[in-house]
Order: C-alpha cells, then structure tokens, then sequence
C-alpha cells in the first residue's frame, strides 16, 4: 500500500503547476519591469548630470570673451558701426548667457569684499587709507 501513495503524492496537480509557473513568471516580469524603470530613471540622471556639467564647461570657455569685448570696444572708439555691431553680438552672448541663469555680478569699487560671490587675488596695504580695508580696490578679471 506504500507504493500507490507514494504515486498520488508524486502527481502533481497539472493546474496547480500551471498557476504556480504563472506567478513565477509574472513575479519575473515584475522584476524585469521594476530594474528597467530604475536603469531610466539612473540614465535621466545621468543624461542630466552631463549635460549640466557640459553647460557649465562650456560658459566657462566662453566668458573670457566677454572681456574681448570691451577691449574690443576701446579699440574701435569712435567708429560707430563697429561699436553698435560689438554692442550687439556682446548682448545676445550675454542674453544666452542669462538664459542659462547666468549673469555679471556688478562690482563697485569701495564695496565691502565678500568671499561668497568674489576672488580676492591680492590684498593691498592702504595704511594712508585705514577706509579701505576690506573693501574693493580694482577689478582685475570679471570673470
């Protein structure tokens, strides 16, 4: 009698083995599903990290000429048509600029010198000038 129970427990319910290969395989899909959602929402990210790292290099390599243009503009003192054309060309790079959010930061001289939005690149002694101290003496770069 061993042997026929033996038999009955070995068979296996061909629905319940079904069901069960289902919910393997959808847990599987769900699996799949889940990591694919993660990898495209860790490439955005990425996508998004070069591209603002891109931005950044480039505005950098491109605000030296900021500072061409108003050499450029000293040089060409009184030809009219010379300085409205790099009058021009000088606001749309810095409206693209300030599209990017970025924007000059104005310098007055005599201004208190803050570290969070200057370089100070040297210190001058003004001991005729105690006024002085701390602040803003000459602009070097405005970049």
């Amino acid at each position: 009698m061993d042997e026929p129970q033996k038999e009955e427990e070995k068979k296996v319910d061909p629905l319940q083995a079904c069901q069960s290969q289902r919910d393997e395989y959808l847990n599987g899909w769900k699996r799949a599903a889940a990591d694919l959602a993660n990898y495209k929402k860790e490439e955005g990210k990425r996508f998004e990290e070069f591209g603002s790292f891109t931005a950044a290099v480039i505005i950098k390599d491109i605000l030296p000429t900021l500072d061409s243009f108003d050499f450029a503009m000293a040089a060409v003192k009184g030809n009219e048509s010379a300085e409205k054309g790099l009058l021009l060309i000088k606001g749309q790079l810095e409206e693209a600029l300030k599209r990017q959010g970025v924007e000059r930061i104005k310098v007055t001289l005599g201004d208190e010198l803050n570290l969070n939005m200057h370089e100070a690149v040297m210190a001058v002694d003004t001991p005729d000038h105690p006024e002085h101290s701390g602040k803003i003496v000459e602009e070097l770069s405005p970049v």
